[in-house]
């Protein structure tokens, strides 16, 4: 249980804190209050629990919009602290919804509080009517430990507790004389960081509609493929009636997908270095190309820096941002930080030869590991068969290369924290004598009629190279040929696969129909022959009045997400008669 797992975690109070920028060099005694207050924070059992999924759901969003306003990302644990995110809470005071505004307050800060619409309980709308009032206080005080008490206090009875000294401060000394709002929102931060930094993979993660103008929450949910009641509770904002046709109102749903794997809190890079990642010598391998784009892992990419965005980078790599999502296994929503690695091309599925295994350190995830070695997340996982949900723990020996074997033991060694990342090489073995590959201009018939020449074959034939620095582009479409065996075979995503061919995603294949499958030489590496199994075979369903997304991913059997993805589809509205591609399996 994550309570028990709470009250287990040892509760460190540093002597040395920062807050928005601000260094803070508690005293004592002030340690000695932070760690009782964190310690009941830790208490609670299923209480705890609760309010920890709530925080691992609503976290990302914040962190976003607060990004997006400009307001330093410490103040997240304020509405932990006012609310427990709860949107539908209201105070003794009538102070309602996650970042508990008075109606007055609220409404001077840009929200909209009537009978139908109340946007204190939008985590969006009242995130940024927070980040609104905070910033304006700065302006003010110049310093955003004060501008903090001042959520509390106001910004004139804020005054009564600061001295002019503070105002501009980089550091600051402090005692239990600390206003015990300002206390009380440290010993947050102290509680909740180390859980965020170590965010297990979540099923689902928050998704941005913004689209809702004029429409009843039904009919959101519908266009959206969600249930409405679970629409509902993520928005208690619209209270009846439709959305607004003036004004942007943004809903936010649950999605289910391929990105839960990578929904979680990156490990933040601050700036005094406390948490940078550690390196290996040799890892990762780059060199220079531009001022910003290295080849890093003889993969083009770029290591991020403050203010960097999937917007920002995917422009610098001069991809789209799918493109970019995809290559780096990361969801559309997620924030980028300071020193982290991403790529502008599709990563390895393995390691480098002699790079065998990697020990996990504390904080590390599966998606940090694959980042630094330049290997696709879910080779990574295959390799050490995990699913994409399996929490990684420290100690546990990594494969990099070779497949760990159904009955192997997971390895785990003994490692301490912020101790440096070990890899370790497998001893050369002699080496093999080469064979020579068969490249790709040897088409399948060809491949076929050298097999029944051979009488008496001891082993079967070796399966083919694709040589992509010595093959043509083009790939000429064979009997029994799907865009989805392609696009495997190629490993080039569907979508992209249309789009390189400027295909529309209801187009059908011809036999002896020339397709462009490839647009970088990249040697890739050989497949093990095929055994016989189910082949997936591609259906154009046409959208039917009352059909939903979800709908007809059930009548399938395949996911709302990967229904996205063949149809390169941004969001889950469909229209009557619209085309959608699927990719089903047939005995």
């Amino acid at each position: 249980m994550l309570g028990a797992l709470a009250q287990a975690k040892e509760v460190h109070i540093p002597s040395v804190m920062y807050f928005a920028g601000i260094k803070l060099e508690l005293s004592p005694a002030l340690r000695a209050e932070l760690k009782q207050e964190v310690e009941k924070l830790h208490t609670g059992g299923i209480y705890f629990d609760q309010k920890l999924n709530r925080v691992y759901t609503y976290m990302p969003i914040i962190e976003q919009v607060m990004k997006e306003q400009g307001l330093p990302d410490d103040f997240k644990y304020l509405p932990i602290q006012e609310s427990s995110l709860l949107g539908h809470v209201v105070s003794s005071s009538n102070a309602v919804g996650f970042w508990q505004f008075k109606k007055a307050t609220g409404v001077e800060v840009g929200l909209r509080i009537d009978h139908n619409i109340d946007e204190r309980m939008s985590i969006i709308a009242s995130t940024r009517g927070a980040a609104n009032y905070l910033k304006k206080n700065n302006r003010y005080l110049d310093n955003w430990v004060n501008a903090l008490l001042s959520y509390y206090a106001g910004l004139g009875g804020a005054q009564r507790y600061i001295h002019k000294r503070d105002k501009g401060a980089t550091v600051m000394k402090v005692t239990p004389k600390l206003h015990w709002y300002v206390k009380k929102t440290l010993a947050h931060k102290l509680a909740f960081e180390p859980f965020l930094e170590a965010m297990p993979p979540q099923k689902y993660y928050l998704q941005r509609y913004k689209q809702g103008q004029g429409k009843t929450m039904k009919q959101v949910a519908h266009n959206l493929g969600v249930d409405e009641e679970t629409l509902q509770s993520y928005n208690l904002w619209l209270k009846r009636g439709r959305v607004p046709t003036q004004g942007v109102y943004e809903f936010v749903y649950p999605v289910e997908g391929p990105s839960r794997q990578m929904d979680y809190m990156a490990k933040k890079t601050h700036e005094n270095g406390e948490n940078t990642p550690p390196q290996i010598k040799s890892y990762p391998r780059w060199r220079g190309i531009a001022s910003r784009i290295k080849r890093i892992n003889g993969i083009r990419g770029v290591v991020a820096q403050s203010g960097d965005d999937i917007t920002a980078l995917a422009t610098l790599g001069k991809i789209s941002e799918i493109k970019f999502i995809t290559y780096n296994d990361i969801p559309a929503h997620r924030t980028i930080n300071k020193g982290e690695i991403f790529y502008f091309k599709r990563k390895h599925r393995r390691a480098d030869k002699g790079v065998e295994f990697h020990t996990a350190q504390y904080g590390e995830t599966m998606w940090d590991i694959a980042q630094h070695y330049g290997i696709r997340l879910k080779s990574l996982l295959k390799l050490n068969r995990m699913r994409d949900f399996d929490q990684l723990k420290a100690g546990r020996v990594i494969h990099l290369r070779k497949k760990r074997k159904s009955r192997e033991a997971i390895i785990y060694h003994q490692v301490e924290k912020n101790q440096p990342v070990v890899t370790e090489k497998k001893q050369q073995a002699a080496p093999k004598p080469k064979q020579k590959k068969t490249t790709y201009r040897e088409t399948k018939k060809e491949v076929a009629v050298k097999k029944k020449q051979k009488a008496t074959p001891v082993e079967p034939a070796p399966a083919p190279v694709i040589d992509r620095s010595v093959t043509t582009d083009y790939y000429t479409v064979q009997k029994g040929d799907t865009f989805y065996a392609i696009s495997r075979e190629f490993d080039i995503p569907v979508p992209e696969l249309l789009a390189l061919n400027q295909l529309s995603s209801g187009a059908v294949l011809s036999i002896g129909q020339r397709l462009k499958v490839t647009k970088t030489k990249q040697e890739v590496a050989p497949k093990a022959a095929p055994e016989k199994s189910a082949q997936p075979q591609q259906k154009v369903h046409i959208v039917e009045k009352g059909e939903t997304l979800y709908k007809i991913a059930r009548m399938n059997n395949v996911s709302v997400q990967d229904i996205l993805k063949w149809n390169n589809k941004p969001t889950a509205e469909l229209e009557i008669g619209e085309r959608i591609v699927l990719f089903l399996l047939h005995d």
